[in-house]
């Protein structure tokens, strides 16, 4: 194998490995100066140091709407229905609005529903949310870790190896791999790993094939995954290759990853709320880093769109989407937005 559990204990981030992990934001604060960061740790923690955190934290009040339960997760879920709720009616009113008469104003309500889902999730725990979690490193050598690591190599070894054989019919996953194999590429990334990361995603990429040539799609014979659903599975590699490349310091391959994913998306290829809002994200990260008007009117269109679809789930699809409406805001309303951000 080209890498191996041992690889990782040795090149690791030595610095990450050592900070306290009781408190996220340094850590994240590290992630970003070092392009380790998973965008949506890097917008939260974005969104944290801002005032619509600090204007619109609501903890104390959903807290005290437990009435008596427990902490759960049904709590969580029923209370989520409200920004769900504040969220639907603004994209609806913002559907009807012209982009051009879009304003900060407008706007500005997303990171108050922002921060009661967050202010929701929070109940019970001093912990601000991320969904895949901030501590990546291996702080110590571990005989599960190693085995569980070690089979996840062997597993992508085994494509590099067999997939220009001639008439090769890869087998099915018997184990499930496929989310056990993004979690160890988004890990590889976040400690500073992102050479094994390119390693893993580069071979799945080759698998999923052109992807206007489904049928001969390698990734389907592999992984119960729908090829019908191409343009989720085409943004979960892309923004895998992205990140381990801009980890390497490689921002023309960066930026020319996302953007295929997004012209694939304008080329026709919609999606469901959620996925479309994960193309908004990488739109937004596409002008970014080559601020051009065709790569701004891309990302209105694309907001302006999401907004005549439906939000129907109030826990990653809310959550996701005020994250990614913060950062257009933040993005295309820089000036509005610093100016509210500095007020005391």
């Amino acid at each position: 194998m080209k890498y191996n559990y041992n690889y990782l204990l040795e090149h690791q981030d030595k610095v990450l490995k050592t900070m306290p992990n009781h408190d996220s934001l340094p850590i994240i604060e590290y992630q970003i100066k070092n392009n380790y960061v998973n965008n949506h740790n890097r917008i939260t923690y974005d969104f944290i140091n801002s005032k619509g955190w600090k204007e619109y934290e609501r903890f104390d009040h959903f807290y005290n709407k437990r009435c008596g339960y427990l902490e759960s997760y049904d709590v969580k879920k029923a209370l989520w229905l409200i920004p769900q709720d504040g969220i639907q009616l603004l994209d609806k009113k913002l559907y009807k609005i012209p982009i051009n008469e879009w304003t900060f104003d407008l706007l500005k309500p997303y990171m108050k529903y922002l921060a009661w889902h967050f202010s929701i999730d929070m109940m019970g725990k001093d912990k601000y949310p991320y969904r895949w979690g901030y501590i990546r490193s291996i702080l110590h050598y571990d005989a599960i870790d190693e085995e569980k690591w070690n089979d996840v190599f062997s597993f992508i070894q085994s494509f590099y190896d067999n997939i220009d054989k001639p008439n090769y019919k890869f087998k099915p996953d018997q184990k499930g791999r496929w989310n056990k194999v993004l979690g160890c590429c988004w890990s590889c990334i976040e400690m500073g790993l992102p050479e094994v990361a390119l390693w893993m995603v580069d071979i799945l990429f080759k698998m999923f094939g052109p992807i206007e040539k489904e049928l001969n799609c390698k990734l389907r014979d592999v992984f119960t995954v729908q090829v019908d659903h191409r343009i989720r599975i085409l943004g979960t590699l892309s923004y895998i290759k992205a990140f381990a490349h801009k980890g390497l310091g490689q921002n023309e391959e960066y930026y020319n990853t996302l953007k295929y994913y997004v012209d694939y998306f304008e080329q026709g290829n919609k999606a469901h709320y959620l996925i479309n809002n994960r193309v908004l994200e990488a739109s937004i990260l596409v002008y970014s880093y080559n601020p051009t008007a065709d790569n701004k009117k891309i990302a209105e269109s694309i907001s302006h769109y999401n907004c005549g679809k439906y939000l129907d789930e109030p826990t990653e699809c809310m959550r996701e989407r005020g994250l990614i409406m913060f950062d257009y805001i933040k993005t295309f309303y820089k000036k509005e937005y610093e100016e509210y951000n500095s007020r005391t």
